[in-house]
């Protein structure tokens, strides 16, 4: 377990490299947007390696239906809704406040077009890692609220299909925002319920596409 000091130290050092290394300073321009995932990232990661007395642990996992926004211009069918889901850990101190680490599945779409005599099947498929900051809020003894705010390493996997030839296959990655909101119900002291809305974003053929995700989940307390 880290102390406060030496947890502070991992933060200056972290951001210190960050801000100062020369290969990232020659390659590319830090933006406000990147600063900013930057230090919910640190601040995730300090937060979950120092821990501490007082932090509350928990794990928890969810199904949701998710929409995945892409471009259904011209097709002949067009699905953007599926089966979605995640799972994640972190801790939360008795402020309300936190930090998580989750994996999210996050869902899929396909469409289909006629190009000349050939019938192209195209197939999208969206999952991520995130890192987040957990607000709560107390409404009764059993009953909360909560909102999270984070970043999300999204992979989007095109795989398209015409006629009876070989699929083709493209992959992209981007680091998008991450927003969540959410309402918990503790039937008992260690396990919640929960109903949550999780919104992102990816990338599809080069275009940005947003991602939603309504579901139910079930959160264990340690």
């Amino acid at each position: 377990m880290l102390g406060p000091q030496r947890a502070g130290a991992l933060v200056r050092a972290l951001s210190f490299r960050i801000t100062l290394h020369p290969d990232s300073a020659q390659r590319a321009r830090v933006t406000n947007r990147g600063s900013a995932m930057k230090k919910i990232v640190l601040a995730a990661v300090v937060a979950l390696s120092a821990g501490g007395a007082f932090a509350q642990a928990y794990v928890g996992a969810g199904l949701s239906i998710n929409q995945l926004n892409v471009s259904c211009a011209g097709t002949q069918t067009c699905s953007t809704n599926d089966a979605g889901g995640k799972a994640y850990g972190g801790y939360v101190w008795p402020s309300g406040v936190g930090v998580e680490l989750a994996y999210h599945n996050l869902g899929a779409a396909n469409s289909t077009q006629q190009v000349s005599s050939n019938l192209v099947r195209t197939e999208y498929e969206a999952a991520g890692f995130g890192a987040a900051m957990v607000f709560r809020g107390t409404v009764s003894r059993n009953f909360w609220v909560h909102a999270k705010l984070g970043v999300v390493r999204v992979e989007t996997t095109t795989v398209t299909r015409t006629g009876l030839g070989l699929p083709s296959e493209v992959t992209e990655s981007t680091t998008k925002p991450y927003f969540g909101l959410g309402m918990e119900y503790g039937f008992v002291d260690s396990v919640k319920l929960l109903a949550y809305l999780d919104m992102t974003k990816g990338k599809v053929n080069g275009a940005t596409a947003s991602i939603r995700g309504t579901g139910l989940g079930v959160e264990f307390i340690f």
